[in-house]
């Protein structure tokens, strides 16, 4: 089973946007970690501004600079602070923060300004890492320290609260992607939907015009101009073709007329029912033969090129079918023949192409029939439309006839034994003749062997819909 490609495109689509929002999640938080770090020292050099005249308490210290920095997120860290100067430092009460204090003195520490002025240095005590801060001119006694893990565990709390918020926003995200990837795909599938509809309306009768789909695209620039170098070589086909059966036709009908000429003359010169004029009047009826032949061909090579002349008038349906109806016991005697006609029956178009539809269907009725079969002809109208069914029993049906009837040379005796005396050509014309009165043919097999054929048109052109 193929594949939709709508539905292709846009799974892919959705994980393509998955992915991307892994990976920008994954970039995000690698950068990010820099800069949450980064904003950490910077709030600290803030408080060593803001707060510089309260360097010798370290309560008053982190008080004042949780004011400075009140409502953010980050003020939480400044519990942490660890403030060193000389006052603070030489106070024995706590051995670690004296160690601590005397190694961030120490000479041998890297110091290195950033952007803003700040400097900063780290330091390793205890196998615990320490960031550094001090204003530049300031006391060489004076700084500001923060364990590494407090800044980490700070950066934690950001990426866990961005994880929840993403949590609750999942399902919008979805929503919105889903809406995304089907806009994305209408818009991929757009040109294709508008060139598909373009050349389902192409037929034989078409070719000659441009599908004329505009192209805002230049990818699709290629594949219409490589369509219509198409389009017009087939057309060149077509015309060719339909130009040597008309052609054939033509040059064929002379010499069959003079054929069959010969042939009856013949015929009437030969002693009645001699072999020999058994022999010509055969050969006249392949004669009478090809000549309907040439004949259908050329009628069809004229509906393929639209050059068939009507000459319309109002035609009684009605009257035709009970004229056919009462001659049928003078034509055959072996199949009955009934009708259920509605009176009245009037439409616009060609009388002599509509009965030629009539009699084509009526002669395929007769010919493809069972020993002492039946033939049923029914006739209505309703709502600007008439239906003609024509219906009988037939046996050994083709399994492929309802699909091919009306194809060119097909013939139900698959074996072409001409058992059944016609050429294929019957039912095509018909088709032709009832799309030129605007309508439909079709041909229907039921389960118990019965063929019904229905031709439907409008009783006046535009005005009714099939």
């Amino acid at each position: 089973m193929n594949k939709s490609f709508k539905w292709h495109v846009f799974w892919r689509l959705v994980v393509l946007t998955f992915l991307i929002i892994l990976v920008n999640r994954q970039f995000a938080q690698h950068l990010l970690q820099g800069q949450l770090q980064q904003a950490s020292i910077q709030t600290m050099g803030h408080a060593l501004r803001g707060c510089s005249s309260l360097t010798t308490d370290e309560k008053e210290f982190i008080r004042c600079s949780k004011n400075l920095n009140l409502g953010m997120m980050i003020s939480s860290e400044m519990d942490f602070y660890v403030l060193c100067n000389a006052s603070l430092a030489t106070t024995p009460t706590n051995a670690n923060r004296v160690a601590l204090c005397t190694q961030a003195n120490a000479p041998s520490l890297t110091w290195r300004t950033d952007k803003s002025g700040l400097e900063r240095a780290e330091l390793v005590k205890d196998q615990v890492k320490w960031q550094l801060v001090q204003l530049p001119g300031a006391s060489p006694h004076t700084k500001l320290l923060m364990q590494q893990s407090h800044m980490d565990q700070y950066m934690d709390e950001v990426w866990a609260l961005r994880d929840r918020n993403l949590f609750y926003v999942l399902p919008s995200i979805i929503l919105l992607l889903t809406l995304m990837s089907l806009y994305m795909v209408r818009v991929l599938l757009a040109p294709i939907r508008k060139i598909e509809l373009a050349v389902s309306e192409l037929d034989s009768k078409s070719l000659n015009q441009p599908i004329g789909i505009p192209t805002p695209f230049k990818e699709f620039r290629t594949f219409i101009a490589v369509f219509e170098d198409f389009r017009q070589r087939l057309e060149e086909s077509f015309i060719k073709a339909r130009r040597f059966a008309s052609d054939a036709s033509h040059e064929l009908r002379t010499p069959l007329a003079i054929l069959r000429g010969n042939s009856e003359q013949l015929i009437s010169t030969l002693h009645k029912g001699s072999p020999e004029q058994v022999r010509a009047s055969r050969m006249n009826e392949e004669i009478d033969r090809l000549i309907e032949i040439t004949e259908k061909l050329l009628m069809l090579s004229r509906a393929d090129a639209n050059s068939i002349v009507e000459d319309n008038t109002d035609v009684d349906v009605s009257a035709l079918l009970v004229e056919l109806i009462d001659e049928a016991d003078t034509l055959q005697t072996q199949v009955g023949v009934s009708g259920d006609i509605q009176a009245n029956v009037v439409c616009w178009g060609d009388r002599t192409l509509l009965r030629q539809l009539i009699l084509n269907l009526y002669s395929n009725a007769l010919n493809y029939n069972v020993a002492d079969g039946w033939v049923h002809i029914r006739l209505s109208a309703q709502d600007g439309n008439f239906s003609l069914v024509i219906e009988n029993p037939s046996a050994h049906i083709p399994k492929d006839l309802s699909q091919r009837a009306f194809e060119r040379f097909y013939r139900g005796d698959d074996s072409h034994t001409r058992q059944v005396d016609g050429i294929g050509l019957g039912l095509s014309l018909c088709a032709e003749i009832a799309k030129l009165h605007h309508g439909t043919l079709s041909l229907e097999v039921t389960a118990d062997d019965k063929v019904c054929v229905e031709f439907q048109a409008p009783l006046k052109r535009g005005t009714a819909t099939l």
